[in-house]
Protein backbone atom coordinates (compact mmCIF):
# COMPACT_ATOMS: atom_id res chain seq x y z
CA UNK A 1 0.00 0.00 0.00
CA UNK A 2 1.37 3.43 -0.99
CA UNK A 3 1.82 6.14 1.64
CA UNK A 4 1.23 8.88 -0.97
CA UNK A 5 -1.71 11.19 -0.31
CA UNK A 6 -1.66 12.76 -3.79
CA UNK A 7 -0.63 11.68 -7.27
CA UNK A 8 2.75 13.05 -8.25
CA UNK A 9 3.05 14.61 -11.68
CA UNK A 10 6.13 14.52 -13.87
CA UNK A 11 8.06 17.74 -14.02
CA UNK A 12 11.49 19.01 -14.98
CA UNK A 13 12.18 22.36 -13.31
CA UNK A 14 15.27 23.86 -11.63
CA UNK A 15 15.43 23.96 -7.86
CA UNK A 16 17.89 25.43 -5.41
CA UNK A 17 18.00 24.33 -1.82
CA UNK A 18 19.77 25.28 1.35
CA UNK A 19 20.40 23.17 4.41
CA UNK A 20 22.89 22.64 7.21
CA UNK A 21 25.48 21.41 4.69
CA UNK A 22 25.30 24.44 2.39
CA UNK A 23 23.47 25.18 -0.84
CA UNK A 24 23.01 23.18 -4.01
CA UNK A 25 21.01 23.05 -7.23
CA UNK A 26 19.07 20.20 -8.76
CA UNK A 27 15.98 19.39 -10.81
CA UNK A 28 12.45 18.66 -9.59
CA UNK A 29 11.29 15.42 -11.26
CA UNK A 30 7.98 14.63 -9.52
CA UNK A 31 5.71 17.17 -7.86
CA UNK A 32 2.62 17.10 -5.65
CA UNK A 33 0.94 19.49 -3.21
CA UNK A 34 2.73 17.72 -0.35
CA UNK A 35 6.23 17.14 -1.69
CA UNK A 36 8.55 16.43 -4.58
CA UNK A 37 11.42 14.28 -5.86
CA UNK A 38 14.67 16.11 -6.53
CA UNK A 39 17.31 14.80 -8.91
CA UNK A 40 20.90 15.63 -8.03
CA UNK A 41 23.93 13.43 -8.58
CA UNK A 42 25.67 12.70 -5.28
CA UNK A 43 23.26 14.75 -3.18
CA UNK A 44 24.68 15.41 0.28
CA UNK A 45 21.41 14.99 2.22
CA UNK A 46 20.01 12.54 4.75
CA UNK A 47 16.55 11.56 5.99
CA UNK A 48 15.15 14.06 8.45
CA UNK A 49 17.30 16.91 7.13
CA UNK A 50 15.46 20.24 6.93
CA UNK A 51 15.83 22.31 3.76
CA UNK A 52 14.70 25.64 2.36
CA UNK A 53 13.69 25.22 -1.29
CA UNK A 54 13.65 27.75 -4.13
CA UNK A 55 11.56 26.12 -6.86
CA UNK A 56 11.28 27.56 -10.36
CA UNK A 57 7.64 26.98 -11.27
CA UNK A 58 6.00 27.66 -14.63
CA UNK A 59 3.41 30.15 -13.35
CA UNK A 60 5.67 33.09 -12.42
CA UNK A 61 9.20 34.35 -12.98
CA UNK A 62 10.06 34.46 -9.26
CA UNK A 63 10.73 31.13 -7.60
CA UNK A 64 8.49 29.66 -4.95
CA UNK A 65 10.25 29.63 -1.57
CA UNK A 66 9.39 26.75 0.74
CA UNK A 67 11.09 27.38 4.07
CA UNK A 68 10.14 24.09 5.68
CA UNK A 69 10.87 20.94 3.69
CA UNK A 70 12.04 17.67 5.22
CA UNK A 71 14.00 14.95 3.40
CA UNK A 72 11.90 11.78 3.63
CA UNK A 73 13.99 9.37 1.53
CA UNK A 74 17.29 9.28 -0.33
CA UNK A 75 18.62 7.35 -3.30
CA UNK A 76 21.77 7.38 -5.40
CA UNK A 77 20.83 10.40 -7.53
CA UNK A 78 17.42 11.42 -6.13
CA UNK A 79 15.79 12.27 -2.85
CA UNK A 80 12.28 13.11 -1.70
CA UNK A 81 11.08 16.00 0.41
CA UNK A 82 7.81 16.67 2.18
CA UNK A 83 6.57 20.24 2.46
CA UNK A 84 5.45 21.40 5.91
CA UNK A 85 4.20 24.59 7.54
CA UNK A 86 3.08 26.18 4.27
CA UNK A 87 1.31 29.53 4.24
CA UNK A 88 -2.11 29.69 2.57
CA UNK A 89 -0.60 31.71 -0.29
CA UNK A 90 2.13 29.11 -0.87
CA UNK A 91 -0.41 26.27 -0.68
CA UNK A 92 -2.61 28.01 -3.25
CA UNK A 93 0.29 28.54 -5.66
CA UNK A 94 1.44 24.93 -5.33
CA UNK A 95 -2.10 23.65 -5.92
CA UNK A 96 -2.53 25.92 -8.96
CA UNK A 97 0.67 24.65 -10.60
CA UNK A 98 -0.10 21.05 -9.61
CA UNK A 99 -3.56 21.28 -11.21
CA UNK A 100 -2.05 22.71 -14.42
CA UNK A 101 0.46 19.87 -14.61
CA UNK A 102 -2.12 17.22 -13.74
CA UNK A 103 -4.47 18.48 -16.46
CA UNK A 104 -1.63 18.48 -19.00
CA UNK A 105 -0.50 14.95 -18.15
CA UNK A 106 -2.23 12.02 -19.80
CA UNK A 107 -2.24 8.46 -18.42
CA UNK A 108 -0.16 7.26 -21.38
CA UNK A 109 2.50 9.91 -20.90
CA UNK A 110 5.84 8.75 -19.59
CA UNK A 111 8.04 11.82 -20.17
CA UNK A 112 8.21 14.70 -17.71
CA UNK A 113 6.17 17.79 -18.53
CA UNK A 114 7.96 21.11 -18.76
CA UNK A 115 5.72 24.14 -19.10
CA UNK A 116 7.04 27.55 -20.14
CA UNK A 117 7.09 30.39 -17.63
CA UNK A 118 3.80 32.28 -17.77
CA UNK A 119 3.45 35.95 -16.90
CA UNK A 120 0.43 36.98 -14.87
CA UNK A 121 -0.28 40.58 -14.25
Amino acid sequence: MSKRKATRVGMSRPIGFQGSRGTSRGTVRDFSPRGCRIHLTDANVHCGMRLTLHVSLPDRAEPLVIKHAVVTWTGKNDFGVEFSQLSQETQARIKHVYDLLLDAQTPEETAAISLPVLAFG
